[in-house]
């Protein structure tokens, strides 16, 4: 029996701050110019998911009014995430196992066991792309995260390879520690 490769479909997240295009944590004068560009449909959906709160692939009245709102209060903090956290609920359920990233097998060079997932990880070059498996501060440019929402065509395949897609408060929580500078 082989199993199927499962199929590369990015996982859409509601945005942490609606109209923050970059997902730094701020709305920008530039960023609140393209969510109504896309409104007026003289820029594309693509150019900023962020605009889009209802995933509707049209930006309305009411989600410019929020991402104005948030770029005058700024967006809000999400929870602090710990990697402990992600090592019990992500890493070591699902992804140090046997023939994974446990010590054993080791796939692609990487180890997520307890106690090792941070070195391999932070900071430490993709074996499989140009990007840093985690770089802090930037989950868009960390590969882990590109993995587990559906990596672009040519980088493996989407994480991880037995119940993939994680549930999407999964993928948040990898998101937010990222985005919260990736502490061990």
């Amino acid at each position: 029996d082989v199993t199927p490769t499962p199929t590369a479909t990015p996982i859409p997240l509601p945005p942490v701050c609606p109209g923050d295009c970059d997902g730094k944590g701020t709305v920008t004068v530039d960023e609140l110019i393209t969510c109504v560009n896309i409104a007026l449909d003289t820029e594309d959906i693509s150019e900023c998911s962020a605009c889009d709160i209802d995933g509707s692939h049209t930006v309305t009245v009411d989600e410019l009014i929020i991402a104005v709102n948030n770029a005058l209060t700024n967006c809000p903090t999400p929870t602090t995430v710990t990697l402990d956290e992600i090592q019990t609920t992500i890493f070591t359920p699902t992804c140090a196992t046997q023939f994974c990233h446990d010590a054993a097998s080791h796939n692609e060079g990487l180890v997520l066991a307890a106690g090792a997932s941070y070195d391999n990880l932070v900071g430490v070059a993709s074996m499989e792309s140009d990007l840093m498996r985690v770089k802090p501060g930037d989950p868009a440019n960390s590969f882990l995260y590109q993995k587990l929402t559906g990596p672009p065509n040519g980088e493996g395949s989407p994480m991880p390879l037995v119940g993939f897609p994680l549930p999407a408060a999964q993928i948040q929580m990898v998101r937010d520690w990222i985005l919260q500078g990736a502490k061990p």
